[in-house]
């Protein structure tokens, strides 16, 4: 289950742009057009992944896929790739659905890396240590609610999170600057 494939986005960005640091979007990113904000903020820019979908590249729920280079240089966050095929939407879209604006400092490849993907790995696992048709359906209502209402969608991604697991409760907390974890 662990393979490359496109996967499909409407275009929010310029093309040929010089960023050397590409798989990387920060808040005030100048490569993201002003229609492509809008399609990010809404999540449009996913529908295409239908046709990931319809391929079989991925499923509508499961742990999203990420750029190769994070999992080239980071393998140990991905061994859930050999068990399961990546999804449009999970624990880690939810919590971190404005991940750009988080991002937003003078190293952003070495922020992601060092502390969203490591969380994002996590929540993967608790995602696929719980995985059932109820929870698949708990993702999807909850993905919907965090278009609108992100901080009440972050209170339901909560109640899944062992309260036993300080740590990732306090990585998430801090990452977001939030108290609800």
């Amino acid at each position: 289950m662990n393979r490359r494939f496109q996967l499909f986005k409407f275009r929010t960005m310029i093309e040929n742009n010089s960023n050397p640091v590409h798989s990387i979007t920060t808040q005030n990113d100048g490569r993201v057009t002003k229609i492509g904000g809008v399609l990010r903020k809404f999540k449009i820019d996913e529908l295409p992944q239908v046709i990931n979908i319809i391929k079989g590249d991925i499923n509508f729920v499961g742990p999203r896929p990420e750029v190769a280079e994070f999992v080239d240089t980071s393998p140990q966050y991905f061994s859930f790739l050999e068990t399961c095929k990546p999804g449009v939407t999970d624990f880690s879209s939810i919590v971190f659905k404005n991940e750009s604006e988080l991002i937003d400092t003078e190293s952003p490849y070495q922020y992601y890396s060092n502390y969203i993907l490591p969380v994002k790995s996590k929540l993967a696992f608790l995602f696929l240590e719980k995985d059932s048709f109820v929870l698949r359906l708990s993702v999807v209502c909850i993905t919907v609610i965090s278009i609108f209402h992100h901080k009440l969608a972050l209170h339901l991604v909560s109640a899944f999170v062992p309260v036993h697991d300080l740590e990732l409760r306090s990585k998430i907390n801090h990452l977001l600057n939030i108290d609800i974890f």
